[in-house]
């Protein structure tokens, strides 16, 4: 037993390294987690609710439900580790009121030691320390323990006045989960095409491409590829074929080359978009995609390098056939309810030219909330205690 009321506190194994952090952890018999092992989670899952769970005989449990420091401009998707015992929770806000802001310490910025050296050069730290009510279960949150995450996280979202987002962290960088997928904060293509422009590339209009390549074929290799582009062999230009050259055999569907620059020109709406994607991947006119065209396209549209569409598109097919109808695929991207927003915000480049058409048609968000809940500014830390009555023995 511990010799203290100190709450035992959930970490990452890696802590155990760090000096002072390490020896006080193993004090506290901390449970330890090791984030890239799935295996370490589970066992981690199981240690909690163990814990949490033996009337009283080990202290509350101190868990940082987002899993990371984000700001005070949003909270982070709480994960469902911490609520599987289905207790009741204390949730604790610590607002630090310094100013300027030197105790920020997010996935972009300054680092932990640059960090502790600005905070320790500061003549005081102002902190405030704010204990909500308890927050007890319902049955529907006892039973699904994301529900009752998503719920205390919308409650200490309330109580800080800031959004609760759907972005969570996966390993070190930050995701969007939307339905079956965790997606990146942005479109990993989005990166190589910032480095094509400052190496000078200046795209033709989509119709061009589509017509040359219907004449010389849509599979290329990398010479090929920088032939249609009008440029050199560049790095940038590596990066963008080995983006698309999912089987490493050297070739690429310029189809998909396309669709993406397209996407990244900010020209064109949603809608259009989408039927551009059926003009080039469904050039025979049969109205529908395969799972593999369906793959493509969706790579495309979110400039992904992979994505496992096998779930996904079980959602798309009404009829239940393994093929994707244009008009499936439409409402599927237009009105679903979780997947819609992947097509109308997600997608766009931010200061894209249709940018303002898709809001007033869609109601989107604005372009810069994807970035707010991560960037090195005022943060809040958030600790969810799953509360129980305990005694020192």
């Amino acid at each position: 037993m511990l010799p203290c009321d100190l709450p035992t506190v959930l970490s990452r194994a890696e802590n155990l390294n760090i000096p002072v952090i390490g020896a006080l952890l193993r004090f506290n018999q901390s449970i330890l987690v090791h984030r890239h092992d799935a295996e370490s989670r589970r066992k981690t899952v199981m240690e909690m609710k163990r814990r949490v769970l033996e009337n009283g005989r080990w202290p509350q449990v101190l868990v940082f439900p987002e899993g990371t420091c984000g700001n005070k401009s949003a909270l982070l998707r709480f994960k469902p580790g911490a609520f599987i015992a289905g207790a009741p929770v204390q949730p604790v806000l610590i607002r630090y009121h310094t100013k300027p802001d030197v105790t920020s310490w997010t996935w972009k910025g300054p680092g932990m030691f640059k960090v502790l050296w600005l905070t320790l050069s500061q003549l005081y730290t102002d902190v405030e320390v704010e204990f909500l009510p308890v927050y007890v279960p319902n049955q529907a949150e006892k039973d699904n323990p994301t529900v009752y995450a998503n719920n205390v996280q919308k409650y200490m979202a309330r109580a800080l006045g800031v959004p609760a987002t759907t972005y969570e962290f996966e390993g070190s960088q930050p995701v969007n989960v939307t339905g079956h997928l965790k997606l990146p904060l942005e479109p990993v293509i989005w990166n190589v095409h910032k480095l094509l422009k400052k190496e000078g590339f200046n795209p033709k209009p989509v119709e061009d491409y589509r017509d040359i390549c219907e004449k010389e074929g849509w599979k290329v290799g990398l010479k090929k590829m920088a032939s249609l582009l009008s440029m050199p062999v560049t790095s940038g230009l590596e990066c963008m074929f080995q983006h698309y050259d999912q089987d490493k055999d050297g070739i690429i569907d310029f189809r998909e080359v396309v669709l993406g620059l397209a996407v990244r020109d900010g020209k064109l709406t949603t809608e259009e978009l989408l039927d551009l994607a059926f003009k080039l991947f469904d050039a025979e006119g049969h109205g529908r995609m395969t799972e593999d065209v369906f793959a493509a396209v969706l790579r495309s549209l979110l400039g992904l390098t992979s994505i496992d569409v096998s779930r996904l598109l079980r959602e798309v097919c009404e009829d239940g056939l393994v093929e994707v109808s244009q008009d499936d695929f439409r409402k599927f991207a237009l009105s679903h309810p979780d997947y819609r927003k992947l097509f109308i915000t997600y997608m766009r480049p931010p200061g894209g030219q249709s940018t303002e058409r898709v809001r007033r048609q869609n109601g989107c968000v604005q372009d810069g909330q994807r970035h707010e809940a991560f960037s090195s500014k005022n943060h809040y830390i958030n600790g969810v205690a799953p509360s129980s009555n305990h005694t020192r023995e």
